[in-house]
């Protein structure tokens, strides 16, 4: 099973999305679970990473961490302003949106921890 956990801590201006473990939907390389989520994953990462390449979130204003290996992805983002907080919760809301459908058609492959706004 994957868990997707996933973040948004508005007093103290972060987002974090985390994905450990194996679906275990298919074989190994060809799990289309654990594709879609890796897709969203490398997804979002490059949407922020274009964000502040495009000027939209001020580089000198964020810190932005992206790992990853086989069976774990993570990506946080710590905004210094409230406006680059709000372009990167918007840029993350498909993805969510994403990640809940997912756990609601394949429930024995994945679990989704959200916590909205720090609770």
């Amino acid at each position: 099973m994957v868990t997707i956990n996933i973040e948004k801590d508005r007093e103290n201006s972060r987002i974090a999305i985390t994905a450990e473990g194996h679906a275990g939907a298919g074989d190994p390389g060809q799990d289309p679970v654990c594709a879609g989520i890796s897709a969203m994953m490398i997804g979002y990462a490059k949407t922020v990473i274009a964000s502040v390449a495009a000027g939209f979130v001020d580089e000198s204003q964020t810190k932005i961490n992206v790992g990853g290996r086989p069976g774990h992805g993570h990506i946080e983002t710590v905004c210094l302003t409230d406006n680059d907080f709000r372009i990167l919760a918007c840029a993350l809301m498909p993805v969510e949106l994403f990640f809940k459908e997912l756990q609601e058609n394949n429930p024995e492959n994945v679990k989704l921890l959200y916590h909205p706004c720090g609770e």
